[in-house]
């Protein structure tokens, strides 16, 4: 930070002035120190395959509520086209949408029921499902149908073996955790989230500039990447990982593991051993 100004992610040719202050990731405060310089030696591996990150995402929206002309500006660069499915939108809004947002093929379908007949041919067709709440309804209520259609996409995706993700906004805490999350499904609690974020921006309001970009569309955002698009499929050291992620216009947050596990920050010498097809976390832009 410079002048009040956040860099996040600069390029590596940019050195430090003596007043600037450096973002720093950690579990606590003071919870880390500043070690010895690393070698200024680079790896020369480069990102192996840049069009697997540019492919085109299709979304498929289930349900309306105000956060839904958020959503549709905050989709990543990658969306072209995106289905609004028993959202209740008339075509006078609908029309609005599309000039509003133009860039994006957007269509509207409304459902009688949402059977498996239905959810399979929408699955088959788009590579990510949000589920939105209907933020006029009882909470639980809307939670059990939210949880009900949850389990049934679930249910179809290891049935029928399609590659489909899911996000789902799920009003309490309490009905979040009712439904286990360990096959990469996301949730959104929107208060409870939200309420995060003000305690962090509590301690240091300096901080809204680097939150803004990272949940916005604009400049670097935090992404999974796959270890063999950077090179990183191997065993590694994490200052290793470190460096081969600048090498490729990154900064290192972490991996995903094979089983959906997380880790954030391991220790620089800790060794880090990944498959192709597992992800490094990430901060970069699109």
């Amino acid at each position: 930070m410079r002048s009040g100004k956040l860099f996040l992610n600069p390029p590596g040719k940019d050195t430090l002035e003596e007043e600037d202050r450096i973002v720093i990731f950690s579990p606590e405060k003071d919870s880390w120190k500043l070690g010895d310089a690393q070698p200024a030696e680079l790896p020369e591996k480069r990102m192996a395959d840049q069009t697997v990150l540019k492919q085109t995402t299709k979304v498929c929206i289930i349900g309306n509520n105000k956060s839904l002309k958020v959503i549709l500006r905050e989709l990543p660069f990658s969306v072209k086209e995106v289905m609004l499915v028993n959202s209740g939108i008339g075509e006078e809004t609908m029309e609005v949408l599309r000039k509003t947002f133009s860039e994006i093929e957007l269509s509207v379908s409304d459902y009688k029921t949402l059977d498996e007949e239905v959810l399979v041919s929408l699955v088959r067709n788009y590579s990510h499902v949000i589920l939105l709440s209907r933020h006029l309804e009882d909470m639980d209520e809307d939670d059990m149908l939210t949880c009900f259609l949850l389990l049934q996409l679930r249910d179809i995706r290891e049935r029928y073996q399609i590659n489909f993700n899911i996000t789902a906004e799920m009003r309490t805490e309490f009905n979040q955790n009712l439904i286990s999350d360990d096959d990469y499904t996301d949730f959104i609690v929107a208060s409870n989230m939200a309420a995060r974020f003000l305690a962090q921006l509590s301690q240091n309001n300096e901080l809204l500039p680097l939150f803004s970009e990272i949940l916005s569309n604009q400049g670097n955002e935090i992404q999974l990447i796959r270890a063999k698009n950077i090179g990183a499929a191997g065993s590694f050291t994490t200052a290793q990982l470190r460096r081969l992620s600048l090498v490729n216009g990154y900064v290192f947050m972490g991996y995903l593991g094979a089983e959906g596990e997380y880790c954030f920050n391991p220790p620089l010498e800790a060794g880090v051993t990944l498959g192709e097809q597992e992800h490094l976390i990430l901060i970069g832009g699109v």
